[in-house]
This record gives structure tokens, sequence and C-alpha cells, in this order.
């Protein structure tokens, strides 16, 4: 059996049309040109870029959460690209997501304990006897407490909302997840909590991941390798450490000279206190 358990093949989305049942009408804006990806079980891939780069796009497309203009997504090796949402229901379970904005991706009307046992009972990956117990001990491996259970999304923090969103996101056991951009509305304290408990998890849990967002500092320090979207086309690709030792592409450099330091360089700093 392949390791590789996502591979994309010269995938293209395509903003502005509509589905007609022979496919897509022509026309509307080409958003992903050609995107190649593969990613490994037990991997975790960086995807990054700045706003509008694409990267949030793919991670849906991957998912199968939008159309794929050109181009094939396989899964398992499984090619998934024009499955019905009939054929994908079987594998949403295999392959989760994990929303940028837990406000938004949690049901205003339900307590906690029903937002997480709902997907379980659907799925049916356990009798609905067992779902409290299996629920208690996610929910305390993610850092709340029980109490949070009986509690709307608005009583809590946003970092307990985005517990709630991993927790919901790992509970169906997937082989796949997709973290969207899930720490850049939090503190950094926050963050740091955040990006901790998934990287255990998905160690633990032997998760393969792709992680989007745009910050490479963040990057750098979940993935095990990454790839740099531009204007919807990968720019560069390679081992994090690599990527950021030597990085080949001047949009890269660029992304890595944006991460803030904690120690200015002192020339820098001189050079800046000059008068004018």
């Amino acid at each position: 059996m392949s390791d590789v358990l996502i591979a994309c093949e010269g995938v293209e989305v395509v903003y502005g049309t509509r589905r007609q049942n022979l496919g897509l009408e022509p026309g509307g804006i080409k958003v992903l040109h050609g995107i190649d990806l593969e990613i490994r079980r037990g991997e975790s891939v960086g995807i990054v870029g700045e706003s509008g780069s694409g990267k949030s796009t793919l991670g849906r497309a991957i998912l199968r959460l939008g159309d794929v203009a050109a181009g094939a997504i396989r899964f398992a090796g499984e090619d998934i690209t024009r499955f019905s949402e009939a054929r994908m229901r079987p594998l949403r379970r295999r392959m989760q997501m994990i929303f940028q904005d837990p406000m938004a991706s949690l049901n205003p009307r339900h307590r906690i304990r029903r937002i997480l046992a709902e997907p379980m009972l659907f799925h049916r990956v356990c009798a609905a006897g067992e779902a409290g117990a299996r629920i208690k001990r996610l929910i305390d491996r993610v850092g709340l407490h029980e109490a949070a259970l009986e509690r709307y999304p608005h009583e809590l923090s946003g970092g307990q909302r985005q517990r709630v969103g991993i927790a919901r996101a790992v509970l169906l056991e997937p082989e796949f997840v997709v973290a969207d951009e899930i720490v850049s509305g939090l503190d950094v304290s926050t963050q740091a909590q955040a990006l901790n408990l998934l990287k255990g998890l998905c160690r633990d849990l032997g998760l393969a991941m792709a992680f989007i967002g745009h910050d490479l500092s963040v990057i750098r320090a979940v993935c095990d390798r990454v790839y740099v979207l531009q204007h919807g086309r990968v720019v560069e690709s390679g081992n994090c450490n690599q990527v950021f030792a030597a990085p080949r592409a001047d949009y890269t450099r660029a992304l890595i000279d944006a991460i803030p330091l904690p120690e200015p360089d002192p020339h820098w700093l001189a050079r800046e206190s000059l008068p004018s």
C-alpha cells in the first residue's frame, strides 16, 4: 500500500461558474492553476501564502467541498474528483476540517455535548450509550473541563471554542484533517497552546494534516514540509527547514522577511535611528 494519502494532480478551480449536467459551464475566474501536491500518511504539510493566494480554496478542494474544474484529487489511491455527494458521504468520516472561525462553524443553538455527539451518531462511530464516555475522554484530552459540555459556544472563549473544533474533527478518528488558519484569531499564548495540542494529537493518532496559514513561523513549528502558493500557483515546496534555510523563490524570501524578530538586528536599529 502506498504511503501517499492525498495526491493532487494538476488541480484547477474556477470561480463564477455554474454546474451543468456534463460538468461546469465555461468562463469564470481561475483561482488555482495546475496544483500538484502530495501528503503522506501521518505527515503534516503546510500550505502557505498571503490572502488571496488560493490556499483555503485548495484545502476545500482536497476535501471536495467545492468543484474542481480540471485535474485529479486522489484519496488513498482512489480518484474522488468527480464523486457525487452521496459517494463522498462515507469518506467524510476519514477526512475532516478544522475551520478558522469556530464561532461560525459551531451551532449556536446547541450545547457543546450535542455538537460533539451528533457527528459520532450520524457516522455510527459508536453506540449512543458509549458516546458520552468517549466525549468526556476527548474533552479532557484537549484541555477543557467537563463543565464546558453543558455550555453554548458563545459562553466559551475563542481558544476554548477552537479546542472544541479540534475535538469535533478528531472524534471520528479520521486519517486526514485540514486545519484552515485555526490560530489567526487567537492571542499569542493561546496560539501556542492550540498548536501544541494539534501537533500532539496528530502525532499520537497518526493523522495526516494540511495546515493552512500565512505565517511561515507557525508553519515551521507544526509541519514537516511546506507548499508556498502565490496567485494560485505553487512557487516553491520542500522540507520546512530547507525552505527556511535556502528559499529559492523571491516570494518565499519576502514571506520569511515578514516574520517579526524577537530581537531586531542592532545594525537595523542604528540605521533607523539616524536623523533624516
